[in-house]
C-alpha cells in the first residue's frame, strides 16, 4: 500500500454534473478565497443527519492501519481530522511550477460516485483530493475521492457520514468531511 501527505482540496462541482495505508494531512481548499483560510469547525461535532458507510467515506484512525476495506484502502485526514477511508481516482500531471496539478476529468468524479455508499443527502463524493509540494518538474500527481459537504453555488452537498465533521474555511459555504 501506498502512503502520501494530502495538502490541498478542490471541489470542482461543475465537472460533475451539477454545477490501508494512512494519508496524514493539513489540507485545505483550493481557491481563490482559501489562501489564509481557517476551519469553521474547530470544537465542532460530527454531523448527525448522515448515516454510516462502509469503503469510502468510513470513519478511520489515520495513526492505525488495516481499518479500511479492499474498495477504499487509504485513510486519509483533511485538516488534521478524524480521518476516513478513500481511493486513489485519478492520476494527473503537475506541471513544474504550477500552484496545483491538472484537474482530473469528469470520469475521475464518477469513480468516486460508484464506490460511495451514502445515503441521500450524506455528501457529494468528488475527485477532489491530492497531495504534494510544488514540484520543479512535470509531476504525475495521485488524486482521492473525497465527500464534499455544506452548500455550492446554491446546491446542497448533503451532510457528512457517521462520525466524520463538515470542515469548512473561513468564507466558505462548502466543505470537505473529515
Amino acid at each position: 500500500m501506498r502512503t502520501f501527505t494530502i495538502l490541498f482540496a478542490a471541489l470542482a462541482l461543475a465537472a460533475c454534473g451539477g454545477g490501508s495505508s494512512s494519508k496524514t494531512a493539513d489540507a485545505k481548499p483550493a481557491g481563490a478565497d482559501a489562501p489564509g483560510g481557517t476551519p469553521d469547525a474547530a470544537g465542532a461535532t460530527p454531523d448527525a443527519a448522515g448515516a454510516g458507510v462502509t469503503g469510502l467515506g468510513q470513519a478511520c484512525d489515520p495513526s492505525m492501519t488495516g481499518q479500511c476495506p479492499q474498495s477504499a484502502p487509504d485513510c486519509v485526514s483533511i485538516l488534521q481530522g478524524k480521518g476516513f477511508c478513500s481511493l486513489t481516482c485519478a492520476t494527473t500531471v503537475w506541471p513544474a511550477n504550477a500552484d496545483a496539478p491538472t484537474a482530473p476529468d469528469q470520469a475521475a468524479s464518477n469513480t468516486c460516485k460508484t464506490a460511495y455508499t451514502g445515503a441521500a443527502g450524506t455528501g457529494t463524493p468528488v475527485c477532489s483530493l491530492y497531495g504534494g509540494t510544488k514540484p520543479t518538474t512535470d509531476t504525475n500527481t495521485d488524486w482521492a475521492c473525497g465527500i464534499a459537504c455544506g452548500t455550492y453555488m446554491s446546491m446542497p452537498l448533503g451532510t457528512c457520514p457517521t462520525g466524520l465533521t463538515c470542515q469548512i474555511q473561513t468564507g466558505q459555504t462548502y466543505g470537505f468531511c473529515d
